[in-house]
């Protein structure tokens, strides 16, 4: 008889991460609505100054990146 082949245990997945990235693809989302639908509005709140999408671009894929290795440890294929 062989052995039954070890499984890594089974560890929790992080939900800060999702959630995080959750709302960094949301204010990506409506940076993109706020061209077509408010346009004015984006001049008057100061939207033009700054810009909320490149800062949400910018969490999601830093999350991304660290989800991603973290992934793989947790799983234990790295």
């Amino acid at each position: 008889m062989t052995d039954p082949p070890m499984v890594a245990p089974v560890v929790p997945r992080l939900a800060w991460p999702d959630v995080l990235r959750g709302i960094a693809a949301l204010t990506v989302a409506l940076h993109h609505v706020t061209y077509y639908y408010t346009p004015h509005l984006r001049s008057q709140v100061g939207l033009t100054l700054l810009n909320p999408g490149t800062y949400g671009v910018l969490v999601f894929f830093l999350i991304s990146g660290y989800i991603a290795p973290a992934s793989l440890e947790r799983h234990g294929r790295v």
